[in-house]
Formats: structure tokens, C-alpha cells, sequence
């Protein structure tokens, strides 16, 4: 199995997450925007609390999902190893949403994702995070890789 480097996360960059929460969250029921993996912590912390969404609660899940998904590895040296291999965008879709993307090529570690781990991951967000739904989609393509879909909302 290819090495793992997992970083602390840095602080959010409260400029970023703290404008773009304000310029939307309130004054749009419909919009996803992709933030790298802090500053959609920040804007998360944001929403606070919204039904059963509770921003802490949801951020300590999702970064035991991160944990479950592997970080990349391409070759000895390589200054991108251990580097995400998924998107993160937060939104509103009338209510909070989170949308994970991979993906997945044959130089990521465990690619594709295992379906166990894609089980683990919904339940992860719907037990734990009190997710109204959380699901997964796989789409292929035929350059032979594929791309994992993950959308957790919250009513």
C-alpha cells in the first residue's frame, strides 16, 4: 500500500470563506461553490446551525471521511503525493448540501474506491452527521477511469 501523508489542517482562510458565505448563503436558495478542503470547513462553521445541520458535528464527519478516502501517489518524490483526491463544494439546495467529487484515475491509491468504503462513507454522514440523505454515484468513462459523486443534504 502506497504511503499516506495527512496534514493538520490549516486555519481557513476567513477572508474567503467568511465573504463568500455572506454575499450567498442568505440571499440564495440554490447555489454550490467549490472551496478547497479549509475554507469549506470556515464557510461550514458558518451556516452554524440550520435544522439538523450542526456545523461541528458535520465537520468532525467529514473529516473522518477524508481519512477514508486515499490520498494520491504517483511516484517516489513526487511534490503531489499525499495530496486529496476528491473535490469538496457546500452549498444550499434549499437546505445545506455537500458534494464530494473523484476522480479516479489509475495512479490513485485504492482506485476505484471500494463500494464498502462508499457505504461507509453515507453512513458516516447520515448517522453520525444527521444527513437527511447521503448518496453516491458512479459514473465511468472509456479513458478508463471513473468519477464518485458523493451529495449529503440536510432538511
Amino acid at each position: 500500500m502506497c504511503p499516506q501523508t495527512i496534514t493538520p489542517p490549516a486555519e481557513y482562510k476567513i477572508a474567503a470563506a467568511d465573504e463568500l458565505f455572506d454575499a450567498v448563503f442568505h440571499r440564495s436558495s440554490d447555489f454550490r461553490i467549490e472551496l478547497d478542503w479549509n475554507d469549506a470547513l470556515g464557510f461550514l462553521t458558518r451556516v452554524d446551525r440550520y435544522n439538523e445541520f450542526e456545523a461541528e458535528t458535520v465537520i468532525q464527519s467529514l473529516k473522518r471521511v477524508d481519512a477514508l478516502i486515499p490520498r494520491a501517489w504517483y511516484n517516489d518524490g513526487n511534490p503531489n503525493n499525499g495530496q486529496r483526491t476528491f473535490r469538496i463544494s457546500v452549498g444550499r439546495e434549499g437546505s445545506p448540501v455537500v458534494y464530494l467529487d473523484r476522480y479516479e484515475v489509475s495512479h490513485f491509491a485504492d482506485s476505484p474506491l471500494k463500494e464498502e468504503t462508499m457505504r461507509l462513507i453515507c453512513q458516516e454522514m447520515e448517522l453520525i452527521a444527521r444527513a437527511d440523505e447521503a448518496t453516491y454515484e458512479i459514473r465511468n468513462w472509456s479513458g478508463g477511469g471513473g468519477h464518485v459523486r458523493f451529495r449529503f443534504w440536510w432538511d
